[in-house]
């Protein structure tokens, strides 16, 4: 009997012995397969890219004549697409040996030093950039020098000084005034520094160039709730979350500011109201209007007006949320929309501008919304159309 029990033994260990073999094996075969995949994708693909091919003749030709500047400038470039940092780096030096001031590597090397995280050595080539270029000759055309400023602006707000960043980025807007990603980071810093006027027209610039900016949506619509302009802000949230559905922290401070407003306006009498009651009317409506609940928001401009008549914010909120209706039933029009219907919207929206323009007529938003209208276009297409024309500038 023992002797059956230690062989029944024996075997359990044999087989145990064996189990572990073949997961051992297993794993080993997993493991050669996912570095011969990861060799693949990493490095036999890389050989293809054109840059590593580039970078391979750029080599050759450094190798062939080592005072060759344009084509170690070139190699460095070529580093640099390839993620190689130090060797970007280390190109860059040997040129600035030479040529101290070219301008090619110092922002390359920046950059360089930016991406490893060495901020102190990046700021050093950035800032040596700067103080050469910036009072040159064609200094607001210069595409290098926009570069320094806009990423030192970076560094600088990665270490927390805001007012260099501020004035770096200021200078890279002054270079790249229709870049919208310069003016969106613009806004933010102004925003980090509560200069919320500066912000909104940074953010505001932003959206002239690209009109569906999610971030910058949602930059002014923080702006307007710091501000306490609810309406505006939770039309900006909901244009936002439209532009990206993925900026839910967009959605829910749409949902609580409007909580807030619905209470708020829950509240006025309209028999006893007071001046500042039409204004939370008039933001009722704009929140409303963000949330194309357009019925809804003619009916705050309505009790807006009966507390205010001679409101000409009141009519030019009323004309503006006529116009972006009409806008949004515009863009489906090949679909459901008749023509009947946008002219009646159109038509409503010019007697509320109109009479905006009676009670104040140098109100330029509702000149300018009666300037679209007549010429059958949205605020959308005209920014395209203003960008078409810098394009071809």
């Amino acid at each position: 009997m023992g002797i059956a029990k230690r062989g029944l033994l024996d075997n359990e260990r044999v087989l145990d012995i064996a189990i572990r073999v073949v997961a051992a094996m297993i794993i080993l075969t997993l493991a050669i397969y996912l570095g011969v995949r990861y060799y693949h994708d990493n490095v036999e693909l890389q050989r293809e890219l054109p840059a590593y091919k580039a970078m391979k003749d750029l080599e050759d030709a450094v190798r062939k004549n080592p005072l060759d500047l344009a084509a170690r400038t070139k190699l460095a470039s070529a580093y640099i697409s390839l993620r190689m940092w130090d060797k970007a780096i280390e190109q860059c030096n040997e040129v600035l040996k030479v040529d101290k001031e070219n301008q090619a590597c110092l922002t390359m090397a920046g950059f360089a030093y930016m991406q490893k995280g060495d901020y102190t050595s990046a700021l050093k080539y950035y800032e040596k950039e700067i103080d050469a270029y910036s009072y040159a000759g064609y200094a607001l055309e210069n595409k290098w020098l926009e570069d320094a400023y806009f990423n030192a602006g970076v560094i600088y707000w990665k270490k927390k000084n805001l007012d260099k960043a501020i004035s770096y980025v200021n200078s890279a807007a002054l270079i790249r005034r229709t870049d919208a990603d310069v003016w969106f980071f613009l806004g933010r810093l102004y925003y980090e520094k509560k200069l919320y006027n500066n912000a909104e027209q940074a953010f505001q610039k932003a959206l002239r160039f690209v009109p569906n900016y999610p971030d910058a949506l949602l930059g002014l619509g923080k702006v307007y709730e710091k501000t306490d302009m609810w309406g505006l802000a939770v039309n900006f949230y909901e244009r936002a979350y439209r532009a990206d559905p993925k900026l839910k922290e967009a959605k829910e401070r749409s949902d609580a500011l409007m909580e807030k407003l619905v209470q708020k306006s829950n509240k006025i009498d309209i028999n006893n109201a007071k001046p500042e009651d039409a204004d939370t009317l008039i933001q009722l409506g704009y929140a409303y209007m963000g949330r194309r609940e357009f019925a809804k928001a003619y009916e705050a401009f309505d009790r807006a007006i009966l507390i205010n008549p001679k409101s000409a914010v009141a009519y030019y909120a009323y004309g503006y949320a006529y116009e972006r209706q009409w806008a949004a039933e515009k863009e489906k029009l090949d679909q459901t929309t008749t023509t009947p219907t946008l002219e009646a919207l159109k038509k409503k929206a010019e007697e509320k501008y109109k009479k905006c323009l009676a009670l104040d007529p140098e109100y330029e938003g509702a000149m300018a919304g009666l300037k679209r209208l007549s010429l059958g276009i949205t605020e959308e297409e005209v920014i395209q159309r203003d960008v078409i024309v810098r394009q071809k500038k």
